[in-house]
C-alpha cells in the first residue's frame, strides 16, 4: 500500500444501486467457471465430478440466493 491506498490504482466509485446487477455479473461468472470445472473433472476424475463442483459451489455460495 502507497499513501494509504492499494498498490493496483485507484479505488473504484459505484453506487448501490449498481452492486445488484455486478454481483449477477460475477455469479454468471462464476457458474460458468463452475461448468467448466465439471467438464474438466468429468474428463480426469469422473467419479469426484459431482462432489467437487458441488463443494466449490457449497464454500463460496455461487448459487446461493444474494442476501438483501
Amino acid at each position: 500500500m502507497a499513501g494509504g491506498r492499494p498498490a493496483g490504482g485507484p479505488p473504484v466509485d459505484l453506487t448501490v444501486a449498481e452492486l445488484p446487477k455486478l454481483l449477477e455479473d460475477v455469479r454468471s461468472k462464476l457458474g460458468g467457471f463452475l461448468e467448466a470445472v465439471g467438464q474438466w473433472a468429468e474428463r480426469y476424475a469422473p467419479s469426484l465430478a459431482g462432489d467437487l463442483v458441488d463443494k466449490l459451489d457449497e464454500d463460496w455460495s455461487i448459487s446461493a440466493p444474494l442476501r438483501e
